[in-house]
């Protein structure tokens, strides 16, 4: 039996460290960007984050139940071995364990029967023992739930909180037994655990607590949701030989003044706009190709929120339903963006246009540090924010 729960005990440390290392690779990006995975160590391996972090709280809990299944049978034999077999003390007799040998010291210190030889330092490394059976366990389910929260999807939190109530559960019980069978030998059935109205009870409250406190970390009021940190990280990945706007627009004028069979590019004169319109269209065209990851949800159009003086760029899809429902907001941009100097630039002249904004005293929180003080461009001329009642809600 000490064997088999021996066997055990290294295959979880083993999973452990693995999905501990795992868990110090994951970034909120790979919850968000296109084609994004996790690489398991040792194996190099790429899995979907999301399934990584579905398989792993499953995999430790059942793992650590197993264990515990062993270890509570382990209890029951070294509580109702005898002190001593064959003249030598038990400690000496049995195959020597970290875990044995912290029980039977504690066995000592119980009943006081000298089941194993004292030995210096042995409170101490009790105390690691327990550590190691117990808390990096829950150590590593505990994150595996607090870092699925930024991926905003209550099921796959539930999940790992879950496994990490039945984790305490499981070795809550493996303690209870231990100190029942160290504290005196076996004398017939013991009164059952968790069969009173009070441990039941605590239970059910536990459980719910748990499942709550998840659900207003990844779809709860925005004011709680767990923070996702995506600033400097690569949504989209960027393609071989991308140029920036002003770059693609410096290459396009050359072959569409060509094309044009105009000699004097640089001064367009009432052929700008048409020059403007066309690569408009093109680039629009070209980031409509790029991959986007799927993380937006619909906006029923019942739910009366309110986006009518929401800053919304040309990467947010709205439906033409939606923009009238909303009054056609003159603040949202249709354009194309130029670069990340225009849209923060946007985003904050659409902020000081509405200084009573909460955001606007928030400014250098949002900001990323490079564009915190790009120029603000505001909204159109003539452009005011929408204070009445929603369409159709007078």
């Amino acid at each position: 039996m000490t064997r088999n729960a021996r066997t055990t005990w290294f295959t979880l440390l083993a999973a452990l460290v693995f999905v501990g290392i795992t868990l110090m690779a994951v970034a909120h990006i790979d919850f968000c960007g296109v084609d994004r995975a996790t690489q398991l160590p040792l194996v190099n391996v790429d899995v979907p984050t999301r399934y990584f972090f579905v398989a792993a709280p499953i995999l430790v809990a059942a793992s650590l139940g197993y264990f515990h299944r062993y270890l509570i049978r382990l209890w029951d034999a070294l509580g109702a071995a005898p002190a001593r077999l064959k003249g030598i003390r038990l400690g000496d007799a049995i195959a020597p364990w970290l875990v044995t040998d912290a029980t039977l010291h504690l066995r000592r210190r119980m009943r006081g029967d000298n089941a194993t030889t004292p030995r210096t330092l042995e409170g101490c490394a009790m105390v690691l023992n327990c550590l190691l059976a117990w808390g990096f366990r829950l150590i590593i389910l505990y994150l595996l739930c607090q870092q699925s929260m930024p991926a905003r999807t209550f099921w796959m939190t539930a999940i790992a909180a879950a496994c990490l109530a039945l984790s305490i559960i499981t070795g809550a019980s493996s303690i209870a037994m231990l100190a029942r069978r160290m504290c005196r030998p076996p004398e017939g059935d013991l009164p059952a655990l968790w069969t009173g109205v009070g441990q039941i009870a605590g239970l059910l409250i536990g459980g719910a607590t748990l499942l709550w406190c998840s659900y207003q970390q990844t779809e709860g009021q925005i004011d709680g949701l767990a923070r996702l940190d995506l600033a400097g990280e690569a949504i989209v990945e960027r393609p071989a030989g991308w140029l920036s706007c002003a770059d693609a627009s410096a290459e396009f004028r050359a072959d569409w003044c060509r094309r044009e069979g105009i000699e004097n590019c640089a001064d367009l004169g009432d052929r700008e706009a048409a020059f403007a319109a066309d690569f408009a269209r093109r680039r629009a065209a070209a980031l409509a190709d790029l991959g986007r990851p799927d993380w937006h949800k619909p906006v029923p159009a019942e739910t009366g929120l309110d986006f009518r003086n929401a800053f919304l760029d040309g990467s947010v899809s709205v439906t033409e339903e939606f923009r009238a429902q909303m009054g056609a907001p003159c603040q949202w941009v249709t354009g194309v963006i130029a670069d990340d100097a225009d849209f923060y630039g946007r985003w904050r002249g659409s902020i000081e246009a509405r200084p009573d904004d909460v955001i606007f005293e928030r400014w250098a929180e949002v900001a990323t540090e490079a564009f915190r003080n790009a120029p603000a461009i505001p909204p159109p001329p003539g452009c005011a924010w929408k204070t009445g009642p929603m369409p159709g809600a007078e």
